[in-house]
């Protein structure tokens, strides 16, 4: 029975890892997908559930979208009732540097991971 409860406290404290090592990368993940298309909150809520299998909310992802907004990295329109975030041309400049560094960091957390 303890190592249930051993077992349990593990798996929570690796998800806790993994949603910080996530929010620590967020922005750069979602400079990325942007990049690719645009895509509202929901769109992006969704892909963080399906690949990383962490559900983070609006509370959580909106001051992000808004930072990144406001430091001239995306834009919104609303289209079909639904806001849709777009790179900036200054998005696409700092996506396109951070992304190296962002493999640098995934690769020592996977080696961290071993």
């Amino acid at each position: 029975m303890k190592k249930n409860k051993n077992s349990k406290e593990e798996e929570k404290h690796i998800l806790n890892l993994k949603k910080k090592i996530l929010l620590g990368v967020i922005d750069i993940l979602t400079l990325n997908w942007i990049k690719k298309q645009p895509l509202c909150g929901q769109d992006i809520m969704t892909r963080v559930l399906a690949e990383f299998n962490i559900s983070i909310g609006p509370g959580t992802l909106y001051p992000i979208l808004y930072n990144l907004q406001n430091k001239g990295l995306i834009e919104s329109k609303l289209y079909n009732k639904k806001r849709m975030y777009f790179l900036t041309q200054e998005g696409r400049n700092i996506s396109t540097k951070a992304r190296k560094d962002y493999f640098k960091i995934q690769k020592s957390i996977l080696k961290f991971l071993k």
